[in-house]
């Protein structure tokens, strides 16, 4: 059928999305924030490459203005705006490599450019942001790939070369595996010497007590700080924290639910206000008290633009302190999205424009060795499958997250904690949990003893049902426990009162 055309973007559609200005001052850092802005900007507006140079230097300011209308000058200005964003860009770069002494260090710095204190993400991260300023030092990807292995640990250096990587974020990824291998190997290496040094033989002829597991001779007089109790350590008692009735109806009361469709707490799925209003919808007839027939055609909700999207006030990624701003950016994000009805299109796309600095600077590298349409055209879920994978690598501390995962339980019966816990963690550690099946059984594992047969039997195949049922459980277990203490206390108050009797 006939589609409608795209409206073309107009220089006030370009202002709207605030683009930066550039002086010619400050060139290194400046210059590349502008350009990484600018292609932002023209994404954002579906910019046709003949505007893209034209409403570019219109952001130019004084130096920078100057020589641009002394440039426009020279060659005409027809033929000026008739050049390709790309050609403008080399054009720049070489203009303020020539006129800024600073580039030269900048070459200088490439080209002795390696891995320092086995740091591979800040090496990755500046040789992004040098070789889009050295454009004369390294031309083709190719020649990024050679000078980016170059830089690598010896000891990591020929396992890259020997995977022949054809593109540049190949042999990023290869690296970045080979150094998380290291780095487990150092990790491991240096717990065992610890644990050596830690378990000293006792090589006395004093007697091993049973009980404290301390050599002594005389009565045990080593005292549980947990039960008041001589004859073991606090780290061996056996006695449960005991909790009040008082104490575990407050528990019952305060838990917090979480809803699986937008991600807040204090209402299930089934009490989200927009799938509420939808099965309404669905469910309520017309005046006469019939309902509408099944074929008729709801009216379409119009699609989300970028300005519905921004008026949300979605968060910016700067790709610093990634463990927990990356989980805060992906939740945010999901509830943006189902705030405006986002069609998957969409999301990718709005999504990356959030993005600032360095992991701004990772995206536009991605995308040009990808091709832009390839990388808008994938999932949200393999976007986030992708950064989580990208700076799972890039950071050291995730590791310590999976470990995590892999020991999570539920403690002191707080089941609202462990599953939010839960889902912070599956949204980073995508290669311990990939599909929602392995998230099902690795949810279950953690629960309590006493209700993780009956979440079992009930299987589950989604994991909010897993989540539902177990709160359920766990409801039902906390308000047992409630009535039986009430019962205990009432039976020990009757006594105390026969008893004064």
């Amino acid at each position: 059928g006939y589609r409608p055309v795209a409206r073309e973007c107009t220089y006030q559609d370009f202002m709207k999305c605030q683009p930066l200005n550039f002086k010619g001052t400050e060139v290194v850092v400046t210059l590349i924030r502008w350009f990484e802005k600018m292609e932002t900007v023209f994404h954002i507006n579906n910019c046709l490459e003949k505007y893209q140079v034209k409403y570019a230097t219109y952001t130019l300011l004084n130096s920078a203005l100057t020589w641009w209308n002394s440039h426009k000058r020279n060659i005409r200005t027809e033929v000026a705006f008739a050049m390709s964003w790309k050609e403008l860009m080399k054009l720049m770069a070489e203009v303020y490599r020539l006129r800024n002494y600073e580039i030269q260090k900048m070459e200088s710095e490439l080209w002795n450019l390696t891995v320092k204190n086995n740091d591979l993400t800040a090496y990755t991260q500046r040789f992004q942001e040098l070789t889009m300023m050295c454009t004369k030092m390294v031309l083709e990807e190719e020649d990024q790939i050679e000078k980016f292995i170059g830089g690598l640990l010896d000891n990591i250096q020929g396992n890259v070369i020997a995977a022949e990587p054809t593109r540049l974020q190949d042999a990023v990824w290869i690296a970045n595996n080979l150094m998380d291998q290291k780095l487990k190997g150092y990790a491991m290496k240096n717990a065992e010497n610890k644990k050596m040094l830690e378990r000293k033989p006792y090589n006395g002829s004093l007697p091993l007590r049973n009980k404290c597991k301390i050599h002594h001779e005389l009565p045990c007089t080593v005292r549980c700080e947990k039960c008041n109790k001589i004859g073991h350590l606090t780290r061996d008692c056996k006695v449960t924290n005991s909790t009040t009735s008082t104490q575990r109806g407050q528990i019952v009361n305060q838990r917090v639910v979480t809803c699986f469709e937008c991600g807040r707490q204090g209402h299930y799925r089934s009490d989200y206000p927009m799938l509420k209003d939808q099965n309404h919808r669905n469910k309520v007839g017309n005046k006469n008290g019939v309902r509408e027939a099944r074929g008729k055609a709801l009216p379409v909700a119009r699609e989300c633009t970028y300005q519905d999207f921004m008026k949300c006030q979605p968060l910016n990624f700067k790709g610093t302190e990634v463990v927990v701003t990356l989980i805060r950016w992906f939740e945010k994000m999901e509830t943006v999205f189902h705030i405006n009805n986002c069609l998957e299109k969409y999301q990718v796309k709005y999504a990356t424009y959030t993005l600032l600095n360095s992991a701004l600077t990772w995206w536009n590298s991605h995308k040009r060795n990808i091709r832009t349409e390839v990388a808008f055209a994938m999932s949200w879920k393999e976007l986030m499958k992708l950064m989580a994978e990208v700076y799972r690598l890039r950071n050291y501390e995730i590791q310590k997250m999976e470990s995590e995962l892999w020991n999570l339980t539920v403690k002191n019966n707080d089941l609202t904690a462990y599953t939010q816990r839960f889902q912070e963690l599956t949204m980073m550690c995508t290669k311990m949990v990939l599909e929602e099946e392995d998230q099902i059984e690795k949810f279950i594992g953690g629960l309590l003893d006493n209700i993780q047969g009956n979440v079992i039997a009930a299987e589950p195949t989604r994991l909010q049902d897993a989540v539902w049922i177990a709160n359920n459980l766990m409801d039902q277990k906390l308000k047992g426990y409630a009535m039986k203490n009430a019962e205990n206390k009432k039976m020990l108050e009757v006594n105390q009162r026969d008893n004064r009797g």
